[in-house]
C-alpha cells in the first residue's frame, strides 16, 4: 500500500512538473548559499497560493541539500503550515533526504519567501534547517 501511495505521489508530482515546463515555467537562481540567502525563481501565473509557494520553496531549497535527488517534500504538511502577509509566505515543513553519510533522515525547515511583482519572481529571504 505504501508503494502504491508513493507511485501515485510520484506520478502526480511528475505531472505537475511537466505541466509547468510545458506551460512556460521559467526560473533563475544564484549559486547555492547558506541560511538567510537571497535566491529567486520565476513562474508565469500571478495566482500565488499555498501550493505554489510550497512548489517554489522546494525548487529553491533542493540545491541547498547534500543529496538533492533523494529529497522528498511533504506538500500536505507544507500547505497546512503556510501563512502569508501580502506577497510574503512563511512555510514550516520537513524534507526526507539523504545526509552526507547516505542515511535517509527527516529534517524540518523554516523558509520565508516573497513574490516580487511585476516580474513574478520568488525570492527566498530566510531558510533555517532544524538538524535532527
Amino acid at each position: 500500500m505504501k508503494n502504491l501511495k508513493g507511485l501515485i505521489f510520484g506520478t502526480l508530482l511528475g505531472a505537475i512538473v511537466l505541466i509547468n515546463i510545458v506551460g512556460g515555467f521559467t526560473s533563475s537562481s544564484d549559486s547555492p548559499r547558506t541560511s538567510n540567502s537571497s535566491r529567486s525563481s520565476s513562474r508565469s501565473s500571478s495566482n500565488h497560493d499555498a501550493g505554489m509557494a510550497c512548489i517554489m520553496a522546494e525548487k529553491l531549497i533542493k540545491p541547498q541539500l547534500k543529496a538533492p535527488s533523494s529529497a522528498e517534500f511533504d506538500y500536505s504538511d507544507c500547505k497546512g503550515s503556510a501563512t502569508h502577509a501580502g506577497d510574503t509566505w512563511t512555510l514550516r515543513s520537513y524534507i526526507d533526504a539523504d545526509n552526507s553519510f547516505g542515511a535517509h533522515i527527516r529534517t524540518r525547515y523554516f523558509v520565508k519567501m516573497t513574490n516580487v511583482p511585476p516580474s513574478d519572481t520568488w525570492r527566498m529571504t530566510d531558510l533555517t534547517f532544524d538538524e535532527p
